[in-house]
C-alpha cells in the first residue's frame, strides 16, 4: 500500500497517478449537479479503496448513509492527516470514462467562464444578485455553454471528458461564476455571484465524513507540504517558461477564426501519426477523416476545449507558427492578452502576452528579461548542455588567461545594454544562436538574418516593445529626405512624390495629436476602464468632442470624427479645443464629482482626492491649464502661419503649379518646428522609457523617465490620492509640462488593442445599485491588453 508520509519517495509514475486523481477529485467536487442525482454502481466499481478508505465508508453506513454516497464522499476525500484512501488500483482513465458519460447527458455540469456571457446573463436576468439559488443556476447554466476546464489530466467541456497530453491546473471556480463591478465607482475588482448545486445525499455524507475525520484524524503537516510541492512540480505550475494564462489569452483575445487556425495546425501535425489520429478520436468522441471539415465544425468551446489536449509546447509552437503565417494579426508592437486572470499562474506569476514573434511568458517586469538573458547565456556557456566553452567566452569578452570568468560575465552582464550583450555572446556566433533559438523556439527566424533573429529572440526573453515615437521619427526623416532632393536638383515628380508623403504623415500626426488631446484632456480617466490608458494602435476618437463643445459656422473647418482630415480643419482643431476646454472651465460646477465616488480614505479620511471633478482638464492645476490653452492656441496658429497650407494644397493637387524649391524647404522647415513643439510639450502621444527607481529607508520613492535625454521626475508617496495614475510602469505617456495637483505630470499607461477589443466594450457590467459583496472573493481584472497591472496606484 501506497504511504503517503513517503511521498516523495515514490515513483514518478505513482506521483502521477495520483496527481491525476486529485484532479478527478477536483472537478467532481466543484461540479454542479441535481439535488436528485445519485452515485450509480458504475462509479463505485471504479473505485478501489485501501484498509483505511473501507474503515471509513463502514463509519458512514453505520450512519446509515448509502454504500454508494458512502464510497464515494470517501474517495472525495482522497486522503486526511497520514493516510490515503485510495488503493493504486483505482483507474483514473475508467473514471473519466464515467465523468464524459454523465457530462455528455447532462447529468454533471460546470458554468462557462470564458468570455463575457455569464457576466451578461447575471446582468440582464439576475440585477443585484450576488448569489443564485440552485433554481436560478439552473437558469443561468440552461442558457451558458458547457465549461471548459482541467484538472490533473483531465479535461472537460462540451465533448464530455478526455485525458490531456498535459498536466494542467484549469479549475473550474468552487460553485461561483465572475460576475461584474459593485456600485462603488472607486472600485475595479470583479466580484463573485454565487451559485448553487443541488443539495443531494452526497453533500450530506460528506459533511458527517467531515465530522468524522475531524474528530478522528490529526494534520500532518509535512506530507501536506510535500503533497503541495509535489502537484505544483506536476502540475507545471512552477515552470518558469509556461503559465496557465495562455488558455485566458486564447480564450480572451483570439477570434474564433484565428483559434481554428491553431487548432488546425495542432491536428494537422499529431495526426500524421495514425495512432495518435486514432486515439485523438477516441478521447474526443470524434470520428473524422479530414481534421480541417472538423474543425470547421466546432464552437468555440469545443476549439478550447481541444485546444487542452496539447502541451504547452505544441500550443505555442501553433501559435508561433500562425502569428510568422499572418493568421493571427499583431501590429509590430501590439500585443494579444489575457483580460481576467481566472487560475493559478504558478510560483513565477507568468502572464501570457502573444506579439509580432509569437507567445511569450513574463512577469512584467523589466527584471525578468534582463534573468532570462542572463539565464540563457550561462546555459549557453557554462550550462551542462553547454555548446559554447569558458575559452569561448574568454574570446568573445577579450578577457585575458586567468581571469575569473564567471565573475567576469556576472559584470559584464549588469554593465551593458542588453542589445551590445545579445549582439557579442549570442549573434556573433552561430552555435549560440543555434541554441538560443531552439531553446526560445524562435529558429524559423535565423534565415532572415541577425537582425530579425535578434528581435524575435529578445521578445521571448521579455524585452519591452518599443513602441510609439517611430511616427515622429520617420516624419524628421522625411523632411530631411525632402530637403536633399530639393538641394540636389531631384526633377518634379520624384518631388511630388516625397512631399506628399511629408503632409500624408504630417496631417496623420496632427490628427493623432488633436484627437489625443481631446480624449486626454476631456475624458473622467479615474473612471474608465482601464483607467489611466491609451491605445497607440487605436488611438482615440474624441474630435466630436470639439465639435460638440466648440462649433464652427465655416463647414470647410468642421471636423470629420472617426475619418481623415485635412491640415485647415486641424489646424483651426487645436483652437477649437482650446475654446471648448475654457467653456468647460466656465462651467467648472457642472462637472464637480459626486463625494460618493470618491475612494474611501477621501470620503472617512483627510485624505485629498486628485480627481475631484470628471472632467480631466479641471483636475489640472491651474497654470498647467493655461499653458494648455496657450500651447494649443500656438499650435493652431503655427500650422495656419505662413504659406505652409498653399505649399500643401500645391503639393497635393495637380492642378496649380508646384511649389518652388525654396518653398518646399521651407514647409519642411516649419514642419519640423512644429513637430518638436508637438515633442515639447507632449500634446503628441510620445513615450518615456523608466531610466531608475530609487527608495530610501523611509520609503520615499523616486522613478525618472526619459525620452532623447529629457528626464521627468516622478515621486512617491504624494500628498494627494491618485487612483489609477501610473507611477511605475516601465513605459509611459507623459506631458511634461501639464500636472495633476501633486501628483505629477498627467500621464498614461500604454495597452493595445486587437480584433476582439470591441467584444469586451463596456465590460464588465456595474451594478446600478450598491449590492451585499461577499468579502475575500474576487478576482483580478487586466483589462483588455493593459501593459502594467502590478505597479498601478490603487
Amino acid at each position: 500500500m501506497l504511504d503517503i508520509q513517503k511521498l516523495s519517495a515514490w515513483s514518478s509514475e505513482d506521483q502521477e497517478w495520483l496527481v491525476d486523481l486529485l484532479g478527478l477529485v477536483g472537478l467532481l467536487k466543484k461540479c454542479i449537479i441535481d439535488k436528485q442525482y445519485r452515485i450509480s454502481d458504475s462509479w463505485v466499481n471504479a473505485i478501489s479503496l485501501n484498509q483505511v478508505g473501507n474503515e471509513h465508508v463502514e463509519r458512514l453506513r453505520a450512519k446509515r448513509h448509502k454504500p454508494n454516497e458512502s464510497k464515494m464522499v470517501v474517495f472525495l476525500r482522497i486522503w486526511s492527516g497520514d493516510s490515503l484512501f485510495v488503493s493504486r488500483e483505482t483507474d483514473p482513465d475508467a473514471l473519466r470514462k464515467l465523468l464524459s458519460e454523465e457530462i455528455l447527458n447532462g447529468k454533471i455540469r460546470y458554468p462557462y467562464v470564458f468570455g463575457r456571457l455569464a457576466s451578461d446573463l447575471i446582468f440582464e436576468k439576475f440585477p443585484g444578485m450576488n448569489s443564485l439559488t440552485a433554481a436560478q443556476t439552473k437558469i443561468l447554466l440552461d442558457e451558458l455553454p458547457l465549461g471548459v476546464f482541467q484538472e490533473g489530466r483531465t479535461v472537460v467541456g462540451p465533448m464530455g471528458a478526455f485525458r490531456s497530453r498535459s498536466f494542467r491546473a484549469i479549475p473550474p471556480p468552487f460553485h461561483e461564476v465572475y460576475g461584474y463591478l459593485c456600485s462603488e465607482a472607486h472600485c475595479l475588482i470583479l466580484h463573485p455571484v454565487d451559485i448553487s448545486t443541488g443539495e443531494s445525499s452526497v453533500s450530506k455524507a460528506q459533511n458527517r465524513l467531515d465530522e468524522i475525520l475531524d474528530r478522528s484524524t490529526q494534520g500532518d503537516i509535512e506530507s501536506m507540504r510535500n503533497l503541495n510541492r509535489i502537484v505544483q512540480k506536476i502540475m507545471g505550475l512552477t515552470s518558469e517558461r509556461f503559465s496557465t494564462d495562455l488558455i485566458n489569452v486564447i480564450s480572451d483575445d483570439l477570434t474564433i477564426e484565428e483559434m481554428r487556425c491553431v487548432v488546425e495546425r495542432l491536428f494537422s501535425e499529431i495526426c500524421r501519426d495514425p495512432v495518435e489520429r486514432t486515439r485523438i478520436g477516441k478521447q474526443m468522441n470524434v470520428i473524422f477523416s479530414n481534421p480541417s471539415d472538423l474543425i470547421e465544425s466546432f464552437s468555440v468551446q469545443q476549439l478550447e476545449q481541444a485546444i487542452l489536449y496539447f502541451t504547452d509546447e505544441e500550443i505555442c509552437r501553433a501559435i508561433d507558427r500562425n502569428v510568422r503565417a499572418g493568421n493571427i494579426s499583431v501590429s509590430a508592437y501590439g500585443k494579444r492578452k489575457s483580460v481576467v486572470s481566472r487560475f493559478p499562474e504558478g510560483s513565477y506569476d507568468l502572464s501570457a502576452e502573444i506579439g509580432s514573434y509569437g507567445v511569450r511568458f513574463v512577469d512584467g517586469t523589466v527584471s525578468g528579461f534582463s534573468s532570462n538573458l542572463s539565464k540563457l547565456i550561462r546555459d549557453i556557456y557554462f550550462g551542462s548542455g553547454s555548446v559554447l566553452s569558458a575559452e569561448d567566452l574568454a574570446f568573445a569578452l577579450d578577457l585575458s588567461p586567468g581571469k575569473d570568468l564567471k565573475s567576469e560575465l556576472a559584470s559584464y552582464l549588469v554593465k551593458e545594454t542588453p542589445d551590445e550583450i545579445i549582439d557579442r555572446l549570442i549573434l556573433s556566433n552561430r552555435q549560440a544562436s543555434d541554441f538560443a533559438g531552439e531553446d526560445y523556439g524562435v529558429s524559423d527566424y535565423l534565415s532572415e538574418g541577425r537582425s530579425v533573429f535578434g528581435a524575435a529572440l529578445k521578445w521571448k526573453l521579455g524585452a519591452p516593445i518599443v513602441p510609439g515615437n517611430l511616427i515622429i521619427e520617420s516624419l524628421k526623416s522625411q523632411c530631411n529626405a525632402l530637403i536633399e532632393l530639393v538641394k540636389s536638383g531631384a526633377d518634379e515628380s520624384e518631388l511630388r512624390g516625397t512631399s506628399s508623403n511629408v503632409f500624408v504623415a504630417f496631417e496623420e500626426i496632427l490628427q493623432r495629436s488633436l484627437s489625443y488631446c481631446a480624449w486626454a484632456f476631456t475624458v473622467d480617466h479615474y473612471l474608465e476602464i482601464p483607467r489611466f490608458s491609451y491605445d497607440l494602435d487605436i488611438g482615440s476618437n474624441s474630435l466630436s468632442w470639439v465639435e460638440q463643445m466648440s462649433p464652427t459656422a465655416d463647414p470647410r473647418l468642421r471636423l470629420t470624427p472617426g475619418g481623415k482630415n485635412m491640415l485647415s480643419q486641424l489646424s483651426a482643431g487645436f483652437a477649437r479645443l482650446a475654446k471648448g476646454l475654457v467653456s468647460v472651465e466656465s462651467r467648472s460646477g457642472e462637472y464637480v464629482r459626486p463625494k460618493k465616488d470618491f475612494p474611501l480614505p477621501c470620503i472617512y479620511g483627510t485624505s485629498v482626492f486628485s480627481f475631484p471633478s470628471r472632467c480631466a482638464f479641471l483636475n489640472l492645476r491651474e497654470i498647467s491649464r493655461e499653458m494648455i490653452l496657450k500651447d494649443l492656441k500656438s499650435m493652431s496658429r503655427r500650422c495656419q502661419a505662413g504659406s505652409l497650407g498653399d505649399t500643401r494644397n500645391d503639393v497635393m493637387h495637380g492642378n496649380t503649379d508646384f511649389p518652388s524649391s525654396e518653398r518646399l524647404i521651407d514647409a519642411a522647415n516649419e514642419i519640423g518646428i512644429i513637430i518638436k513643439e508637438l515633442e515639447d510639450t507632449g500634446l503628441f502621444p510620445l513615450v518615456y522609457d523608466l531610466k531608475a527607481r530609487s527608495i530610501d529607508r523611509f520609503g520615499r520613492e523616486t522613478i525618472e523617465y526619459e525620452r532623447q535625454g529629457k528626464i521627468i521626475t516622478l515621486n512617491y508617496p504624494s500628498v494627494e490620492l491618485a487612483p489609477g495614475l501610473p507611477y511605475r510602469s516601465t513605459r509611459l505617456l507623459m506631458f511634461p509640462k501639464y500636472e495633476v495637483g501633486e501628483s505629477g505630470p498627467l500621464r498614461f499607461k500604454l495597452i493595445t488593442g486587437s480584433p476582439r477589443s470591441g467584444y469586451w466594450k463596456d465590460w464588465p457590467p456595474r451594478w446600478p445599485e450598491r449590492a451585499d459583496i461577499p468579502l475575500g472573493n474576487s478576482t483580478r481584472l487586466n483589462y483588455p491588453n493593459s501593459s502594467e497591472q502590478k505597479d498601478e496606484a490603487i
